[in-house]
């Protein structure tokens, strides 16, 4: 008797066979008995999709994301992200450029909180602020850390952005591959990506020298390549003030720019910029509905086709105008300040313009935040989780005690959804 079985080709046949037939095969490739569907939408159905902006922190400077700071060591790095953090927490101008105002999370994971207090008084004296955060001790990635920024951001639905200072205090080992390197980034990407915040991590330059700077990251190309940003920091001599700070990321063309440090404050001044963000020519559409459908209004609401009546002589379809402001909705709230929102109705898709303030800075503690206008991050405050305190070490955690249990309830809810994803 011949032992061996017959080999055939899979029954190709219809319907629930074939069904069958399929997720035989792709149980055999990935030795799995099941799997999920992808997830997937069509070119029209994202091109018909109205994505809220992604607003810079600091315009041309510092973006929604996860990004790296790498330079030699004892370069100033933690004295030029203290007073990145101070002035967005205070809402103060940084370099003449005005700044989104919010919570900072700053992870001073070298330091001690004596030594924050000194350098905080060298540099900005003793006005200090509620808004900013400090940490001296956390969980790594991947044992507790990315839940407990979570939990912190929860809490303070105003946070826009998280300082990690340094990477390897809170990487488990060393990597040595790009996988783990790329995977690590990707891990607090998926944060920054949730709530449309900043995320910085510091970290080192290697010893060899390399004309591409994004070459001068220490460890394999997985960091600066799953990273929205990376930020170069290089000294020609250790002993000079000045620091040349190149950027480069997915939203914004390659920066050179040069920083000097003030001995006596510590703090850096910004000397020039050689290279500024390259910008494109503003649409006609775009300044036509400032101009003509918005103009002195602080509200509109209507569809593609009511802004085809206010602009005569526009020859385009309404699917068409709906298309491209779905698309260059940053571009009209950063050079118009023009906020788009869009859904459809039963009968007609439905577009609002609401005409916003440009970004002040106020230089002080209010509770009134330029950037918290979306109602669903309002619809996001819930109560801070009781061991959040012991957790994350942080020097100052507002009481909460006052809401309700359905607010309780919702964060809850909220995190956990969150770590499915």
């Amino acid at each position: 008797m011949n032992d061996k079985k017959e080999m055939t080709a899979p029954n190709q046949s219809v319907g629930a066979d074939l069904e069958q037939s399929i997720c035989n095969d792709i149980s055999i490739i990935t030795g799995e008995s099941s799997f999920e569907d992808l997830d997937t939408k069509t070119a029209a159905e994202i091109m018909d999709s109205c994505y809220p902006p992604r607003t810079p922190i600091v315009p041309g400077l510092i973006f929604p994301g996860t990004s790296i700071l790498v330079g030699p060591p004892k370069i100033g790095k933690s004295f030029l992200l203290l007073q990145v953090a101070y002035h967005i927490s205070r809402g103060m101008e940084l370099w003449g450029r005005p700044v989104r105002q919010g919570t900072v999370l700053y992870l001073a994971l070298e330091d001690d909180e004596q030594r924050l207090q000194k350098r905080m008084n060298d540099m900005f004296g003793t006005d200090s602020t509620n808004r900013l955060y400090f940490a001296t001790e956390s969980y790594c990635i991947g044992e507790g850390l990315e839940k407990q920024i979570r939990r912190f951001l929860v809490a303070h639905p105003d946070t826009v952005l998280v300082i990690i200072d340094v990477l390897q205090n809170v990487r488990k080992t060393d990597s040595k591959s790009y996988a783990e390197d790329y995977d690590f980034v990707s891990a607090l990407k998926k944060i920054s990506d949730w709530r449309n915040l900043g995320i910085i991590l510091v970290h080192h330059t290697r010893k060899e020298e390399s004309s591409d700077p994004l070459q001068l990251v220490s460890g394999t190309n997985g960091l600066a390549g799953a990273a929205d940003t990376t930020y170069v920091l290089t000294k020609k001599d250790r002993m000079e003030n000045e620091v040349e700070m190149i950027i480069s990321g997915r939203d914004t063309s390659d920066i050179k720019a040069h920083l000097v440090l003030d001995r006596d404050t510590t703090l850096w001044q910004l000397r020039d910029i050689e290279q500024e963000p390259w910008k494109k020519n503003a649409d006609p559409l775009l300044e036509r509905i400032d101009k003509e459908v918005v103009a002195d209004k602080d509200y509109w609401i209507g569809s593609a086709t009511d802004i085809l009546r206010e602009l005569p002589g526009l020859d385009m379809k309404p699917n068409v105008i709906s298309r491209k402001l779905n698309a260059n909705v940053g571009d009209l709230l950063y050079s118009f300040n023009i906020r788009m929102r869009s859904d459809r109705t039963s009968r007609e898709r439905r577009i609002e313009f609401t005409r916003e303030k440009p970004i002040t800075t106020k230089n002080d503690d209010s509770d009134d935040y330029d950037d918290v206008s979306d109602s669903s991050v309002d619809s996001e405050i819930s109560s801070y989780c009781d061991d959040n305190a012991e957790q994350l070490q942080v020097s100052q955690i507002p009481s909460l005690s006052s809401l309700s249990s359905l607010q309780q309830e919702h964060k809850n809810m909220e995190v956990n959804q969150y770590e499915e994803i």
